[in-house]
């Protein structure tokens, strides 16, 4: 039986919505929408989700704070 092996991957979930923002420039406009973004004023939630990426980092031994995905073969 070939030995355990484990590897890092990054796990990066997309979540989109676009919004109305009154404002004088662009660069207010984006303040505006991330002020409020910061106070909880924008959520995001499944509805808004776009996609998934999952990037191999490589294989690693530090497996402490990790959550670990065990394989299902017996």
């Amino acid at each position: 039986m070939e030995e355990k092996r484990y590897f890092e991957v990054t796990v990066t979930e997309l979540m989109q919505r676009n919004v109305i923002v009154e404002a004088r420039s662009p660069e207010e406009a984006h303040q505006r929408a991330s002020d409020a973004w910061s106070n909880g004023e924008i959520v995001l939630t499944g509805k808004d989700f776009e996609g998934a990426e999952f990037h191999v980092i490589g294989e690693t031994t530090a497996l402490s704070g990790y959550e670990i995905i065990e394989s299902k073969e017996g």
